[in-house]
């Protein structure tokens, strides 16, 4: 099952860690029909490029509540995972749980600054031990730091939501003791303040043009 958003606008946002329930805002979706995305298909893929090779992320994860709920991760004090890397995860209750965590960069689609994809292989958690498993990435940014995440899409179990650098993944341990692998992709693009002002920049640009004619 693949699951696609196409984030522009998200208007309230809580983080998924520990103790806390999430409580996301509107989004507004916005689909392509196949010609416009066939006269897209002509124009040059950028080389890949996502965050800095061991640049670290924080990765938090949470589930239950059977057990009294569990957590691993950054917030469980085992420290970020180096983008570009892989990192294992232990469960706090029962250590013999574990989650493995892979990153890399991707060439991003024509139209976007940068993408990469994380990888969350939860064959060794035994996932349907919980009910409810909820996982925030934070801190996905770009080599230049002024690039949001703006559409973001799951492969296999759950669904995901994205705000600035940070994405929000949440399913079920049923669906993950059927397809244990989650695949995260993501593009990013300039913030909203970062195109303002290249627009502005470009006006100004054009009305000095004209002056010199």
């Amino acid at each position: 099952m693949t699951v696609r958003y196409e984030v522009r606008c998200l208007l309230v946002f809580t983080s998924l860690a520990a103790a806390q329930a999430p409580a996301i805002g509107d989004i507004i979706t916005e689909r392509h029909s196949s010609a416009q995305l066939q006269a897209l298909v002509p124009l040059p893929t950028p080389a890949p490029r996502s965050p800095e090779d061991g640049e670290g992320i924080e990765i938090n994860g949470v589930a239950g509540p059977e057990l009294g709920g569990t957590m691993w991760g950054t917030h469980a004090g085992q420290g970020e995972h180096a983008f570009g890397g892989t990192s294992i995860f232990a469960d706090i209750n029962t250590p013999g749980f574990t989650l493995t965590i892979t990153t890399e960069s991707l060439p991003p689609p024509a139209g976007k600054k940068f993408a990469g994809q994380i990888t969350i292989d939860f064959r060794d958690f035994d996932p349907d031990a919980y009910s409810d498993h909820e996982i925030s990435i934070l801190g996905i940014k770009d080599p230049d730091g002024e690039n949001f995440i703006n559409s973001v899409e799951v492969i296999g179990e759950g669904a995901v939501l994205t705000f600035g650098y940070n994405i929000f993944w949440s399913g079920s341990g049923a669906g993950l003791d059927a397809n244990p692998i989650v695949v995260i992709k993501w593009t990013q693009v300039p913030s909203p303040g970062s195109v303002f002002a290249l627009g502005f920049g470009s006006l100004v640009l054009a009305q000095r043009r004209r002056r010199r004619r």
